[in-house]
């Protein structure tokens, strides 16, 4: 059964709420319960500390060519393993292919924008997505939606960065792709793309920088 976590009062600014959210997700993948459950009690504890409409995090399939909706508030639950879409297609395509994060504050008119009906998006507007990498692999990609019109400073990219991060951790996103999503299909190994020898600061910095470049080109 899946269990909503429990979320205290908010905090009073934006480094407590980092440092509680950080510490939530810790929590509950220190839990090691089933991998599914955990990924999904993650994403819920993320829509509410971003107080966004949407939270989901989509999943490199084993292709390494295809991401797949794997975790979702907001969105249909039925669309859960079966929007998919190539690196090459969509905003969550756009983050994994360039790893770096995309604020759009409304998606629709974004060159890259793709519309799913599956998973019921018509409502939201605002959208910022960030890679998910575990030590230097691509492993996904953590979207926050909102209906209204918002835009992202880099304190929230830097937030939702750091979240990915922890997320990454959760008791092997391999195994809920494979468990969940795969079948019988033949097991490659994980796209190795990212960051190499870089520290996690230094890539933080670097995809701010990216993605403050880009709001200045709009």
């Amino acid at each position: 059964m899946l269990r909503s976590p429990a979320v205290p009062s908010p905090p009073a600014t934006q480094t407590d709420a980092a440092l509680w959210t950080l510490e939530e997700i810790g929590r509950l993948v220190s839990q090691r319960d089933n991998a599914a459950e955990t990924l999904s009690n993650v994403v819920h504890l993320i829509q509410r500390r971003f107080e966004t409409d949407v939270c989901s995090v989509y999943l490199l399939e084993p292709d390494r060519a295809n991401l797949v909706l794997a975790a979702t508030i907001g969105l249909r639950p039925e669309s859960i393993g079966r929007v998919r879409m190539r690196l090459s297609e969509g905003l969550a395509g756009l983050v994994a292919e360039q790893l770096a994060p995309q604020c759009v504050a409304d998606a629709a008119t974004h060159p890259r924008f793709k519309y799913f009906a599956d998973a019921g998006e018509d409502p939201y507007r605002s959208v910022l997505g960030v890679p998910v990498i575990d030590r230097g692999l691509l492993q996904g990609v953590l979207v926050v939606q909102t209906t209204e019109p918002r835009v992202f400073d880099d304190t929230d990219v830097r937030m939702l960065l750091t979240a990915g991060t922890q997320l990454a951790s959760v008791a092997d996103l391999t195994t809920v792709m494979e468990t969940n999503f795969v079948g019988n299909r033949p097991v490659v190994p994980r796209m190795k793309v990212g960051i190499g020898g870089k520290n996690f600061y230094t890539f933080v910095q670097q995809s701010l920088e990216l993605s403050s470049d880009r709001r200045l080109r709009r």
